[in-house]
């Protein structure tokens, strides 16, 4: 449960109607309780503050304009948030609009001027003029004023904050420090001074034999992209019905209604009833979210990437903060520990395999795309070797040391292929070669060390 309502906050974060709604109710509340306020009040702030004394055609007026004006400015805002959105869209990617979205600037000042008039113009049908008993809400009016001038503060900050936004440095440093929240979520732990012990996918092989040969395979009901697995229910659930999943997919894959997603021991539980009731710890919705993805917040800047080195937009300068900013999230992720695919329960008997990312994958998911994209300039290729080099300095497991040297030799035969004959080979070649023989001396180190 806690994971899914984890999962509806990051949606709500990430849209334009939440935060306003939650203020545009705000406002008709205050417009209700504030004047009833005024009610009891009314000769005592009289009394002591005689300069906020209005009759109520002055207070209808001002109110009024308000009103009139906050809603001008609220269609300004709106309309200079969509063409943000639109450069943003065609300059980042549309999938970088979740970024954007999740400004809370944005959304503040969007929230706070409609629920600026609609506060106003509630607080009209509570005055009273000549011809029924007089009653204009005084402490109403001030903090309608009070009220107005925090819009117009939030207006020159929402104009300061649109201006970064849209600047590359600026907004890759957000969509970087998403990366780096995702590492924190799904690595937890520091990597220890011993070296972790890894599991093979023979050994999950062999541990999920001894569970028997007859198993049920459990089929999607739903069709979209995984954003999360219910992890306390997932257990909870095999504990409860005494059986063993084996995940056979992860958070990002795009699911096919009817398609395999886990395994299940023993086969006699997978009855209808508990068929629907595994599917719902399958979180499904229509896009992949960086909750519980890690390749999900990878694309993010690997993206932006691709684009700037596209031969219209032709700004490897863009691209290389993107490889600034990967290799410096992925150098947390190499000092973590990785999580076991195993699950144990309380008296420590396996309920659970959920195969996670490796170094290998992960390296491959950011870096894949420069080498496809960027081999043939020299000055990228030096930017990503740069990378594996302050990886390398932070490694401490004999696979990342491997996983390193396997990105390093995909890099050569990029650039290999793409800058044959040119001058800016050779340089590259070097690079790549001590890279490689430092690497490899890392490798045989850390194997005489574990033996």
């Amino acid at each position: 449960m806690r994971t899914r309502l984890l999962n509806i906050g990051d949606d709500l974060r990430a849209n334009f109607w939440f935060l306003p709604g939650l203020l545009l109710l705000l406002g008709l509340a205050l417009a209700i309780v504030v004047p009833l306020v005024d009610v009891t009040t009314q000769k005592w702030l009289e009394y002591w503050f005689p300069w906020i004394k209005m009759d109520a055609s002055t207070a209808l007026n001002f109110l009024s304009s308000i009103a009139t004006a906050i809603v001008t400015v609220a269609g300004i805002v709106f309309s200079v948030t969509m063409v943000t959105l639109s450069i943003a869209a065609s300059q980042f990617g549309p999938r970088l609009l979740r970024t954007f979205m999740s400004n809370r600037t944005v959304r503040l000042s969007l929230g706070l001027f409609v629920g600026t008039s609609i506060y106003c113009l509630t607080v009209m049908f509570w005055i009273r003029g000549e011809d029924q008993a007089d009653f204009v809400p005084h402490l109403s009016l001030t903090l309608g004023l009070l009220l107005t001038l925090l819009s117009l503060a939030i207006l020159i900050y929402f104009f300061h904050t649109i201006a970064i936004l849209i600047q590359p440095s600026y907004f890759l440093k957000n969509v970087a420090a998403d990366l780096d929240q995702t590492i924190a979520r799904l690595y937890p732990q520091q990597l220890g001074e011993s070296p972790l012990r890894e599991i093979s996918e023979d050994e999950i092989s062999t541990r999920l034999e001894r569970q028997g040969p007859e198993f049920g395979t459990l089929c999607a009901e739903r069709e979209g992209y995984l954003e999360a697995l219910d992890d306390e229910r997932m257990m909870e659930l095999a504990v409860e019905l005494d059986l063993v999943l084996d995940l056979l997919c992860r958070p990002g894959d795009f699911i096919t209604r009817g398609m395999s997603i886990a395994r299940v021991w023993p086969a006699s539980r997978l009855d209808p009833d508990n068929s629907h009731r595994m599917n719902l710890i399958f979180l499904i919705g229509n896009r992949p979210t960086s909750r519980q993805d890690i390749d999900s917040a990878i694309k993010e800047l690997v993206e932006v990437a691709v684009r700037a080195l596209s031969p219209s937009t032709n700004d490897p300068f863009t691209a290389f903060t993107c490889l600034d900013r990967l290799g410096s999230s992925l150098t947390r992720l190499v000092q973590r520990d990785y999580p076991s695919p195993y699950r144990l329960d309380e008296n420590h008997r396996l309920r659970l395999v959920a195969r996670g990312w490796n170094t290998g994958e992960v390296l491959e998911a950011a870096f894949a795309q420069f080498r496809l994209y960027g081999a043939s300039n020299a000055a990228v290729m030096h930017a990503l070797l740069e990378q594996l080099e302050l990886l390398m300095q932070f490694a401490r497991r004999r696979g990342d040391f491997i996983a390193i040297l396997h990105q390093a030799e995909l890099a050569r035969s990029a650039f290999e292929r793409k800058l044959k004959g040119v001058p800016e080979q050779q340089p590259l070649i070097e690079r790549q070669e001590k890279l490689a023989r430092r690497l490899r001396e890392n490798i045989d180190d850390s194997q005489r060390w574990m033996s």
